[in-house]
């Protein structure tokens, strides 16, 4: 018995062992797209009425690589598929060329009234024929999703930043954000008054084209007629930098061809003030220090790393930050500031007691009550003005930039008590 088993086991194990190998002389094709988790929606309302929609689906070929080209057929799988037959059309025959891995599959869908009020299904199989055979489950079966109305696009709804405990999609946290219909229709109108279509990568058209419809959109709240979503909320968009798009002609912002800059000022003030008062009156006195720097910018650097919520809530963000919406993090002039400003350095007020008559014992006493750092007057809105504005430094290369990586000067107050003999 004990013989029998150990057999039945190794038996077994071979079988299972064989199921993860593909054979050699047989060539699999697979859709790119996972079918449990990426469905390729289509939507008649991109298209003039009339119009067929042609969908192109992309294929691999792995296993037996052929020196010729590969010629299989798709079908529907009716177990998936919920659109009538005569709303699609497959290709007679698909066909990877000779020599390359990849292939495409173009679909032709067809318009129908009851598409206004339902979405419909389309599965596709690849049909297994001699030596071509589908691959991967995952992968072997393509899903179309088809409707006469609007959809939420893959651009706008598939995660494709963030980290382990936190997934985001780029659109709607950086450009657009929370998604709605009559959002999604007021930037298309943005996109067809130039005839530009978004094929959810250029992040340039997304930027200018979000850009505008933040800009609409403060403009109809500023005339008293905010644009309502269809659940009667006021549609907001994300906070986007109104970038100057015409320093080098060229359309959009380039960091790396050094087009877009410009000289926005200098680092180093143009004018210092440094001024000493006192003022006396009877046995009390008045001293003051007071100091400032004009004509010059700073780079706030840490505005630009707090009031950003792109990383919010796994790093700080300052408390006003999520009213200013700012989910972007590009080095632009808009962070850059006047520094000019004028510091109350220290307050000092003294009383000097009359000794006369313990002079024999003491000869002054001095009283006095100080105060550091009083007060900075001044536009800036960072930690401090009150940088490094002076020296050139290879190692820190922090000339002007309000970097968040010093500690602000604290307001120290302080009594003193001087005794002569």
């Amino acid at each position: 018995m004990i013989i029998i088993g150990c057999l039945i086991i190794t038996f077994f194990s071979c079988e299972e062992k064989g199921l993860l190998v593909n054979a050699n002389d047989v060539s699999y094709i697979i859709f790119e797209k996972d079918m449990m988790t990426d469905t390729t929606t289509t939507s008649f309302t991109f298209y003039e009425e009339g119009e067929d929609a042609k969908v192109d689906l992309d294929v691999q070929i792995y296993g037996k690589l052929r020196e010729v080209d590969t010629k299989f057929t798709v079908a529907v799988d009716e177990k998936g598929t919920t659109i009538p037959k005569g709303y699609y059309v497959l290709p007679s025959e698909c066909m990877i060329e000779a020599g390359k891995l990849k292939g495409t599959i173009t679909v032709t869908l067809k318009n129908f009234p009851d598409l206004k009020t339902s979405t419909k299904l389309l599965a596709i199989k690849i049909n297994e024929s001699g030596d071509i055979r589908p691959g991967t489950y995952r992968y072997s079966k393509a899903i179309i999703s088809v409707t006469d109305r609007l959809f939420k696009p893959d651009w706008w709804s598939v995660n494709d930043r963030g980290n382990e405990t936190r997934f985001e999609n780029t659109i709607e946290k950086y450009y657009l954000g929370t998604y709605s219909e009559k959002k999604y229709k007021m930037f298309l109108e943005e996109l067809i008054k130039d005839d530009v279509v978004f094929n959810g990568k250029d992040m340039q058209v997304m930027r200018k084209y979000a850009l505008r419809l933040k800009n609409t959109l403060k403009e109809l709240k500023a005339a008293g007629t905010p644009a309502l979503d269809e659940n009667g909320n006021a549609i907001e968009g994300r906070y986007i930098y109104n970038l100057d798009q015409t320093i080098d002609g060229k359309e959009g912002l380039d960091t790396n061809d050094g087009g877009d800059r410009y000289i926005a000022g200098q680092a180093m003030p143009k004018y210092y003030l440094g001024m000493n008062f006192s003022f006396r009156y009877k046995r009390f006195d008045l001293m003051t220090q007071m100091n400032g720097a004009f004509g010059h910018k700073i780079f706030n650097g840490t505005s630009l790393a707090y009031m950003n919520l792109s990383q919010f809530p796994t790093y700080n963000a300052l408390a006003k930050a999520p009213e200013s919406k700012i989910y972007d993090q590009s080095i632009s002039d808009y962070w850059l500031e006047k520094g000019n400003y004028l510091n109350i350095d220290y307050i000092t007020l003294g009383y000097n007691i009359d000794c006369k008559k313990i002079e024999k014992y003491v000869k002054n006493i001095r009283v006095t009550f100080s105060v550091n750092n009083v007060a900075t007057i001044t536009g800036y809105s960072g930690l401090s003005p009150m940088i490094n504005s002076t020296t050139v430094d290879k190692d820190n290369n922090d000339l002007g930039m309000d970097n968040k990586r010093f500690y602000p000067l604290s307001r120290t107050y302080s009594l003193g008590l001087s005794v002569n003999f």
